[in-house]
């Protein structure tokens, strides 16, 4: 049972991760929003949420779309790439792995433990792939404000 205080590790942890996606998402409206200065800032708001919705959505439909024409090994690859790379599906895996352990996902989670060298590897992976959808975008977001006149 996650119940009670046996599941107040795992509400830290979808607390972390909703943290976290937040930041990333806000590093990339930064960069979009550093780029409409001084143009329409509605594009650049309109184009912030395309690419939530792309991150949300359209990236794991597309990975679904390409495996489904790949032989078993390496659609397999595919589908854990595009949940590493992908800061939504990076979250909510790691996520599901940290409250369900690593049977969350069947023969899925195999292939990221496999993929990734174990739970250790995985949390590395995930973990690695928010912060640095966190940090590159804040670093060019800032970089470009530097060179703007205000």
């Amino acid at each position: 049972s996650n119940a009670g205080e046996e599941g107040l590790g795992g509400y830290a942890l979808l607390v972390a991760g909703a943290v976290l996606l937040t930041a990333a998402f806000l590093a990339l409206a930064a960069v979009l929003a550093v780029g409409a200065v001084g143009r329409r800032r509605t594009r650049a708001l309109a184009l912030a949420v395309v690419v939530w919705f792309a991150a949300v959505i359209l990236l794991d439909l597309a990975a679904l779309g390409a495996a489904s024409l790949l032989r078993s090994t390496a659609a397999s690859r595919l589908l854990v790439l595009s949940v590493i790379v992908n800061p939504a599906s990076a979250v909510r895996t790691g996520a599901l792995l940290g409250v369900e352990g690593t049977a969350a996902f069947g023969p899925a989670s195999l292939a990221l433990l496999r993929f990734t060298g174990g739970p250790a590897g995985a949390a590395l992976a995930l973990a690695s792939s928010v912060v640095a959808w966190i940090a590159v975008p804040t670093l060019a977001a800032a970089r470009r404000l530097s060179r703007v006149d205000l």
